[in-house]
């Protein structure tokens, strides 16, 4: 079971996805997102992922460390053949910088599970089109 201080700082996150230069949309844990759905059914996808490679089980790192950690997770993504675009995850409580991330279009939950749990993350987020943002730790 995850560390209830923890869960309610990832469910409070807001996720910001980048679909091109100056937009942007949040996803929101237990929300279904009209834009996600419509950028899903653009790409022809039903599945997707929001994972980030920083600050490993919830422990920051360096600005360089998180930098060579995501470029490692864009490498993956890319060799997976999955479709990504940029994306962060913003704290609620603004105590925690900023964590650069990716929504990952067309991967399955079992297999963005495991690429998380490659880069050591405590929890990502997963979906499906017309289906509520759901927050899944890599542990259960």
């Amino acid at each position: 079971m995850p560390n209830p201080v923890l869960k309610q700082a990832y469910e409070r996150t807001t996720y910001w996805v980048f679909p091109a230069p100056h937009q942007r949309f949040a996803l929101r844990c237990g929300d279904v997102s009209a834009a996600l759905d419509l950028l899903l059914t653009a790409a022809r996808c039903q599945h997707w992922a929001f994972i980030s490679a920083c600050n490993p089980q919830s422990a920051q790192l360096t600005e360089a460390e998180n930098s060579v950690r995501m470029a490692q997770l864009a490498t993956a993504v890319e060799q997976g053949g999955w479709a990504c675009l940029p994306a962060l995850g913003e704290g609620a409580a603004g105590d925690w910088p900023p964590e650069e991330s990716l929504l990952v279009l067309g991967i399955q939950a079992a297999e963005a599970l495991a690429l998380a749990k490659q880069f050591d993350q405590a929890a990502l987020l997963l979906g499906t089109l017309g289906e509520p943002v759901r927050l899944a730790w890599t542990d259960s």
